[in-house]
C-alpha cells in the first residue's frame, strides 16, 4: 500500500516586531527621503506575506487601513498611566523623562532601560511579533462602553509588559498617533514601487480606489 508522503504545508511565521523597531529607528536618523524609500523597500521584500498589510499600516503610524472607522480611543493619560504602573515610577519621574526626551515614547522608553525591567515571567522566552501587536490593537478598537478604560488598560500592560524598551517606545508612538519617522504615504508609495516592481502610478491608483496602501 503507498503511503502519501506530502508534507503538510508550513505556517508562516510572523515577522519579530524588533525588526520593524529597528527600521523605524534607521528612518528616524535618516534625513534623505530617497534612503528612506530604499530602506523601507529592501524591509517590505522580506517581510512575511501575511504581515504585509499591518507592516505598512504601522510604519505609517496608525492601526488600522485609512477606510476603517475603528479607533484606539486611547489617551495620552491612559497610556502613561500603564507607563507608570509598569515601570513603578511616579509622574514626576515620567513628566521629567518627557520633558527630556520630547515625546511620551521616548520617554517609556528611557523609563524602562534605565530601570531594566523585565518582560513578564511568564513572556520572557516569548518574541513580540507584528501578529501580536495587530491582534492586541484590534482588540483595544473593540472595547467600548462602560468599563473599556479599564479593559484598555489591562490589555496595554499585556502588550507593553511582552516589550523590551525599543518596542515600548514604538508601540506608545503607534497608539497615539505619534510615529514622527518622516515617512509618509507618498514615500510608502514610492517604497511598494520599488520593493515589488510595480509602476509608481499603478500603485498611487490602486491606494485611491481602495484606500488603502496595504
Amino acid at each position: 500500500m503507498e503511503t502519501d508522503n506530502h508534507n503538510p504545508e508550513v505556517k508562516e511565521c510572523s515577522l519579530p516586531f524588533k525588526r520593524l523597531v529597528t527600521l523605524c529607528s534607521q528612518l528616524e536618523r535618516e534625513s534623505s527621503k530617497n534612503l528612506k524609500i530604499s530602506l523601507v523597500s529592501r524591509f517590505l521584500r522580506d517581510v512575511p506575506k501575511r504581515d504585509v498589510k499591518q507592516v505598512v499600516y504601522l510604519l505609517l503610524g496608525r492601526p488600522f487601513p485609512r477606510w476603517d472607522e475603528r479607533t484606539l480611543d486611547v489617551s495620552w493619560a491612559i497610556v502613561s498611566s500603564v507607563i507608570k504602573k509598569l515601570a513603578r515610577v511616579d509622574d514626576h519621574t515620567l513628566i521629567e523623562a518627557l520633558n527630556k526626551t520630547g515625546d511620551l515614547g521616548a520617554a517609556a522608553e528611557e523609563i524602562f532601560r534605565e530601570r531594566e525591567l523585565k518582560k513578564q515571567a511568564s513572556l520572557i522566552d516569548k518574541e513580540l511579533t507584528i501578529s501580536d501587536v495587530a491582534r492586541s490593537l484590534e482588540s483595544i478598537a473593540e472595547l467600548v462602553g462602560e468599563g473599556a478604560r479599564e479593559r484598555k488598560e489591562r490589555v496595554l500592560e499585556s502588550i507593553l509588559g511582552q516589550a523590551d524598551p525599543d518596542e515600548i517606545k514604538y508601540l506608545v508612538k503607534i497608539l497615539l498617533g505619534e510615529m514622527r519617522t518622516g515617512f509618509n504615504e507618498g514615500l510608502m508609495e514610492l517604497a511598494i514601487s520599488r520593493a515589488f516592481g510595480v509602476n509608481t502610478e499603478d500603485v498611487r491608483r490602486a491606494s485611491m480606489l481602495s484606500g488603502d496602501l496595504g
